[in-house]
């Protein structure tokens, strides 16, 4: 539609093709477990928040997977980045109130 906005969301544009890995990649927050995690090469991911239990396992055939250090270490810290960019924008990205009532 060419309509300009500004985008103080976290999300993915669903219509841009990439092809890079780091552009397919889920966020996911299970509030009930207490688990936070992410979706990447068709693995899922996941931790308590409250410490420890990472579990990661194929989306494809939902077998476990074997939690090496590497692959640990890169979903953590995937898992963490979104988790705390999410956390931050949740605390600090507020609604401009003029720019609404227009």
């Amino acid at each position: 539609c060419n309509i300009k906005y500004t985008n103080t969301t976290l999300g993915k544009d669903l219509l841009k093709s990439t092809k890079s890995d780091s552009d397919h990649t889920a966020f996911i927050i299970d509030v009930d477990a207490r688990k936070i995690g992410v979706i990447n090469n068709n693995l899922y991911y996941n931790y308590r928040v409250t410490g420890g239990g990472d579990n990661i396992a194929s989306i494809v055939n939902n077998q476990p997977v074997p939690l090496t250090d590497s692959l640990k270490n890169k979903y953590r810290f995937m898992t963490d980045a979104y988790y705390e960019t999410a956390r931050y924008m949740m605390l600090n990205n507020k609604k401009d109130e003029k720019a609404a009532k227009k």
